[in-house]
């Protein structure tokens, strides 16, 4: 894959630490994987636990700004983050950016 403009490196280990961050203190994970992966002029970023996972709405609703934070911060690239939790069965965090433009910009340097 090569190296990422430095806007996008920058703001997916961001995102990256919350995620590992909250899964530090709340998961109680015994595994964890982290994916990082270009394809289509998109780059994916992908954070799975098999922890206690959590309720996403009262997470929302408890006023922490991890989530909230990761979610602007993939938002403030053009992308998205998803996140997909279940009370007893982990974690999933997924954020999608283009790159396609930054990329050629980059390359063009």
């Amino acid at each position: 894959m090569g190296r990422l403009p430095r806007a996008i490196e920058a703001e997916l280990f961001r995102i990256a630490m919350e995620a590992l961050n909250n899964l530090v203190r709340y998961a109680r994970a015994r595994t964890v994987t982290v994916e990082l992966l270009s394809k289509g002029g998109w780059v994916f970023l992908q954070i799975g636990d098999n922890g206690v996972g959590f309720d996403l709405e009262k997470a929302r609703l408890s006023g922490g700004m991890g989530l909230h934070s990761m979610e602007q911060r993939a938002r403030q690239l053009g992308g998205r983050l998803e996140i997909s939790s279940l009370t007893g069965a982990g974690t999933l965090i997924r954020a999608e950016v283009p790159a396609h433009e930054l990329l050629e910009q980059a390359a063009a340097v």
